[in-house]
């Protein structure tokens, strides 16, 4: 691995340790529970991956997006919904 590869590895291990604090309480619960619809009905999430993979997209984005700019990188997203990784950290710079 180069040089800029490790240091991007050190820099996302580094982020990928305080993520569990914007899904989960601090007691370890997640902390969306599930949703409500507009008659205030609640729906719980069960272990359906892809309810589960969704929330935590939603969560995690932005501080990915937050990670990536704080080293020079952009987030690209994939044209297409069903298209693997979903997205990828572009280097806009080199990293220091």
């Amino acid at each position: 691995m180069g040089q800029e590869q490790d240091k991007f590895l050190a820099y996302l291990r580094e982020l990928g340790t305080t993520l569990a604090e914007y899904v989960s309480t601090n007691f370890g619960d997640w902390s969306i529970k599930g949703f409500v619809d507009v008659d205030q009905n609640v729906y719980t999430i069960f272990s359906d991956t892809k309810i589960i993979s969704k929330i935590l997209d939603i969560q995690i984005f932005p501080k990915l997006r937050e990670f990536a700019e704080s080293i020079g990188y952009g987030i690209v997203l994939a044209e297409n919904r069903n298209w693997y990784p979903g997205l990828i950290c572009q280097e806009i710079r080199s990293l220091d």
